[in-house]
This record gives structure tokens, sequence and C-alpha cells, in this order.
């Protein structure tokens, strides 16, 4: 797949973006859990494993934890994710749950799945919340989308349908 971002970018910067492209995303729509697996950054899907999201429509998944990619404690980010539900801009538009994170629960970050949200107003809400970025997802390609700059990463996923996300691992920070 292809990869967008300047050559010019110090090392420190794009470091974050390895763990954009390797966490797994979880997203609650026909009453079912989607598991979307990436696949590695310049790796074609598998023939015949991939199947579409099972949405109709592309969307954006963002999250409010973590702001800046700094670990913020529990308290702070469940009230971030739920002043990001409550949204007004997001009033009107189809919210879905989400997660995000590593497949086993290691690292889980809950977030919300919007239909119809243009890649500019997910990247101002993303700005918002403090987000480094956020996905779009469309059939079987996802993207990494800066939220400050014109950065996007895009990679092929796999999307299987599944029970339910990993639970989540008790977190460290109090």
């Amino acid at each position: 797949m292809l990869v967008q971002m300047a050559e010019s970018t110090p090392a420190a910067a794009q470091e974050p973006w390895e763990g954009f492209a390797s966490a797994h995303t979880w997203i609650y729509a026909k009453h079912s859990w989607w598991h979307l697996i990436p696949r590695p950054i310049n790796a074609a899907a598998p023939a015949g494993s991939t199947a579409p999201l099972g949405l109709d429509w592309p969307c954006h998944v963002l999250t409010a934890y973590n702001p800046g990619g700094s670990a913020a404690a529990e308290v702070d980010n469940r009230a971030a994710a739920r002043a990001l539900w409550a949204d007004p801009r997001l009033d009107g538009l189809v919210l879905l749950p989400s997660f995000g994170g590593h497949p086993d629960g290691a690292w889980l970050e809950p977030g919300v799945a919007v239909i119809e949200l243009s890649r500019h107003q997910a990247q101002l809400l993303g700005r918002a919340y403090g987000q480094l970025a956020v996905y779009e997802l469309d059939g079987t390609i996802r993207r990494v989308v800066a939220c400050d700059r014109d950065q996007v990463l895009v990679q092929a996923v796999v999307c299987q349908r599944e029970r339910q996300p990993p639970t989540p691992k008790p977190s460290a920070l109090p």
C-alpha cells in the first residue's frame, strides 16, 4: 500500500505512526463486532481473505484517550471519551462504538466510529481532543490521517466478524 510521509520528518515524529499502523480496530455495526486487522505497510491484502467492513459508507474512527500521545489518568480519559460522544458537532450523524489497540487487550482505547463525517471534520475533532491522528475506513482500506498536517498512511485491513473485542487489561495509571 502507500505511505505518504514527508522525507524530512524526524524519526521521532514517525515513531507514533508505527503504533497507529499496527493497532487493531473493532467497530460494533450490524449487530456484531468487526475486527479490522492491519496488514503490514506496503503489503497487499491476502487473496480471498478480506471482506468489506460491513458498512455501506466510509467512516472515521476517533478517540479522546491519551491526548498528545501521552498516557493520561483513566479518570481523565473517561471524561474526555464522554465529552467526545456528547460533542454537538456529531449531532445527527451515525455513531458506532469502537475500540482500538493491541489485539490481546494490553492496550485498548474506546472511541467512536462516525459515518457521514468528512476527513476535514474528523481532523478538526481529533485536534480538538488532542489526538495526533484519526482512522478513515473504506471497505478494506484504512487510512491513518494526521490531525495537524497533511500526512496520510494507507494500508489494507482484513475484516472479520467477532463476538466482542478483547477484554481490556487494567491500566497502570491512577
